[in-house]
């Protein structure tokens, strides 16, 4: 499976937030911040559980 195609643009709405777009049919396994840093672990859809 190819790499996800990722976009990251400012919201339209909040000054300072941030939307970021992940391209294709990709599952979120985990989100854990550490530090500073923020970090979301993507699946393709066959490793559901």
């Amino acid at each position: 499976m190819d790499e996800p195609n990722v976009n990251v643009r400012p919201h339209q709405d909040k000054s300072g937030w941030f939307v970021v777009e992940i391209e294709g049919q990709w599952l979120a396994a985990s989100l854990n911040p550490r530090g500073d840093n923020l970090y979301l672990t993507l699946a393709p859809p066959s490793e559901q559980d």
